[in-house]
């Protein structure tokens, strides 16, 4: 973002420099400070012009990189979040909340260079996190209940701590007495947050029913739509989400519009439609006229979008610059959308 006038100042944007008082060369206030009203309040009494505001993936890799520290703590606890992990681990939440707040859909491919692999764990959760939070405010949840949802979303895989990483890293499917294993980290993550009273009792669902299926064909209770709390059912389709755009040891992420299609295709009984839809086009609502590749190598132009499913929007497909046709990818399930394609580097 760099330098910013005063009279735009937002709060929740974070300092990217010290601000220093005039003639003075102790600093009003340091790099990395939350911008609140009272302070940009103080700025301008003093004064002060202009001050350098972060850009939003800078602020994104700052709050990965603290959040990521904070989890492995709690993860090694394996049995308890302390009261000082949660302390240090609720102003990040509220950082990720005020991101989503400031920058919405813009942080979604920031985020997909900031995952690695050696962190796929604390990664995955808030990649969760951050997409459970972007579900949250476009349903015109209260900033409370964003944070809430949010809390849970990072903590939703906090029993896996105490499953084998054999079973957890393990390529291709697991025999029916890991898979039974693997499923208790579900129960396992709302006893860890039982422990303490920290967590309301909707965050404490959050790890133990995300992996629940609207048709009941999920676990660790066989759950049905109505009695799945909407938490769950909103991370249960942020955790596919992030799951499936994050490198693993034994697999590379897809694009988040292949990521997209599975999860479209998964409301077949299994994820909420209407969240889904929601969340998709909270992502894809504003790519009209964007560029794509399809699945078959075909180059096309989104034309118009499909509210109820985002990502089958009508087409022009180009051969170079030349127009060819038409294409309602609503209308047909063997093409779908595989990447954006750059266009000015490759026509």
């Amino acid at each position: 973002m760099g330098y910013v006038d005063i009279e735009k100042l937002e709060p929740g944007m974070i300092l990217n420099e010290d601000v220093l008082r005039p003639n003075y060369r102790l600093p009003l206030a340091k790099k990395g400070v939350l911008l609140t009203d009272e302070l940009i309040s103080k700025f301008s009494c003093l004064g002060i012009s202009v001050v350098n505001i972060q850009h939003s993936h800078q602020i994104a890799e700052q709050i990965v990189e603290e959040t990521t520290l904070v989890l492995k703590d709690i993860f090694d606890n394996l049995n308890f979040v302390s009261q000082k992990d949660y302390n240090r681990l609720l102003p990040c939440v509220n950082k990720i909340v005020l991101l989503i707040q400031d920058f919405g859909r813009e942080l979604i491919d920031e985020l997909f260079l900031l995952w690695n692999v050696d962190q796929y764990t604390f990664h995955h959760s808030i990649g969760t996190a951050f997409y459970s939070a972007l579900i949250a405010q476009e349903l015109g949840y209260s900033d409370k209940k964003i944070k809430d949802l949010a809390l849970g979303a990072i903590l939703h895989d906090i029993g896996k701590g105490v499953i084998s990483p054999d079973i957890l890293n393990k390529p291709g499917m697991l025999e029916p007495l890991e898979f039974l294993e693997m499923q208790k980290h579900c129960t396992l993550g709302y006893k860890i947050l039982s422990e303490t009273s920290n967590f309301s009792e909707e965050i404490k669902l959050i790890p133990l029913q995300h992996h629940e299926r609207i048709d009941g064909t999920g676990y660790p209770n066989q759950l049905k739509d109505k009695e799945i709390h909407d938490y769950s059912k909103i991370v249960s389709i942020a955790d596919s989400f992030s799951a499936l755009t994050t490198d693993r040891i034994y697999r590379n992420r897809v694009s988040k519009f292949v990521a997209a299609e599975y999860i479209q295709e998964a409301t077949n009984g299994g994820l909420d439609k209407y969240f889904v839809n929601v969340f998709l086009y909270t992502l894809f609502g504003n790519l009209t006229d964007s560029w794509v590749e399809l699945n078959n190598g075909e180059i096309a132009k989104i034309l118009t979008l499909n509210y109820k499913k985002p990502m089958r929007p009508k087409v022009a497909i180009y051969l170079g610059d030349k127009f060819i046709r038409e294409l309602d990818l609503a209308e047909t399930r063997d093409l779908y959308i595989k990447d954006f394609y750059r266009k000015e580097k490759n026509l």
